[in-house]
């Protein structure tokens, strides 16, 4: 089943405030992720190595969810929430409190764009680009 038939149908109601760069860099490095920890498990790595892992782009909000669009058929927009109506919307979807407290701040970080740089660390350990948002989304 592709991505875009995974996502929940509350992840589906977003808009983003013009005033900010909404930022998302590791979206799309989902397979990547456990390939470049097997693949640096099978070779020496030193002691306090720190390996950020990216996709190779920082899309916006709103331009994740034009690809969330195109792959699943059904519109999507992503809405700005402030940490706190973030964290009592996914409360009242079933998430405990701190995991919904401990996601909106993550999201509300990605918004201020402490999470847009991207590396080529994905590449320079698995030998190939990272997939894009749209390759991940399918």
């Amino acid at each position: 089943m592709p991505a875009s038939e995974r996502i929940a149908p509350s992840a589906c109601a977003c808009r983003t405030n013009p005033s900010r760069r909404c930022t998302s860099a590791c979206l799309a490095c989902g397979a990547e992720v456990p390939a470049s920890a097997a693949a640096l498990l099978t070779r020496p790595v030193g002691a306090d190595a720190t390996y950020e892992l990216t996709g190779p782009s920082a899309p916006t909000h709103d331009e994740v969810a034009a690809e969330v669009t195109r792959a699943s058929g059904r519109a999507v927009r992503y809405v700005d929430l402030s940490v706190e109506e973030a964290a009592v919307h996914l409360e009242k979807r079933g998430m405990p409190a701190q995991t919904a407290r401990d996601l909106a701040e993550l999201m509300a970080q990605i918004g201020d764009g402490r999470w847009a740089g991207t590396t080529t660390t994905v590449a320079d350990i698995l030998g190939r680009e990272p997939r894009s948002l749209r390759e991940f989304l399918g």
